[in-house]
């Protein structure tokens, strides 16, 4: 016949932990590293002496030159674009038959208007002003989602 563990009674825990509070992770801490702790000073252990350091200056030079050198670069290149190109060009939209609105034979064509939500590139256009049923955003036309019947097609 197989032995039975039979519980005897009595505690694993002495009765003076049973009635005291259990301890916070900071008090925990503190008495994993007393013994790290006790004669410590910060004063000793520190390389400041009258306090922060009033002697200051740049530390990377080289970096800075090289940042400033790049600042220049791209205001020059920048003001030469702007001078030279049409920036008109780059902000304005562009239909899916890739015309740029705003530009040569679509001069009066200011708008792009977008025929459908599920594919707005596959199917866009330009035009002089937004028409019915479309919500005008900078130079977008986009359709409103209206549910007027002269609003069907769109």
């Amino acid at each position: 016949m197989p032995n039975k563990t039979v519980y005897e009674g009595g505690d694993d825990f002495k009765d003076a932990d049973v009635d005291a509070k259990p301890k916070s992770k900071q008090d925990k801490q503190l008495d994993k590293h007393q013994s790290a702790m006790d004669g410590y000073s910060v004063k000793e252990n520190s390389k400041i002496v009258d306090g922060p350091v009033k002697d200051r200056g740049c530390t990377d030079v080289i970096c800075l030159g090289v940042f400033i050198i790049f600042l220049v670069g791209m205001f020059s290149v920048t003001s030469y674009c702007f001078a030279e190109g049409d920036v008109a060009k780059y902000l304005a939209p562009v239909s899916s038959d890739l015309n740029i609105c705003g530009s040569g034979d679509y001069k009066n064509k200011t708008f792009l208007a977008f025929n459908s939500f599920t594919n707005p590139f596959g199917n866009s256009e330009c035009v002089a002003k937004c028409p019915d049923c479309y919500k005008s955003t900078f130079k977008y036309c986009f359709p409103d989602g209206s549910t007027k019947p002269e609003c069907a097609d769109v």
